[in-house]
């Protein structure tokens, strides 16, 4: 499973998953994980929900692989 695939599941089901709590479980490094998010959310996978404090919504996970 592609790294941003695997991210986003974990995500989807703890939102509150910090990047550094990914990062660690994954075995990659932390500006992985900001990248593997950029992307997800560049290509309208995630949302943001709230400021700072908020967290990240998985929207529509099979949009991770389109294109």
């Amino acid at each position: 499973m592609p790294e941003s695939t695997r991210i986003e599941y974990k995500r989807e089901l703890n939102h509150n998953l910090e990047k550094e709590a990914i990062a660690d479980e994954l075995h990659i490094n932390q500006s992985a994980v900001i990248k593997h998010l950029n992307t997800s959310k560049e290509k309208g996978v995630l949302e943001r929900i709230g400021g700072t404090r908020g967290y990240w919504k998985v929207i529509n996970i099979r949009r991770l692989n389109a294109n």
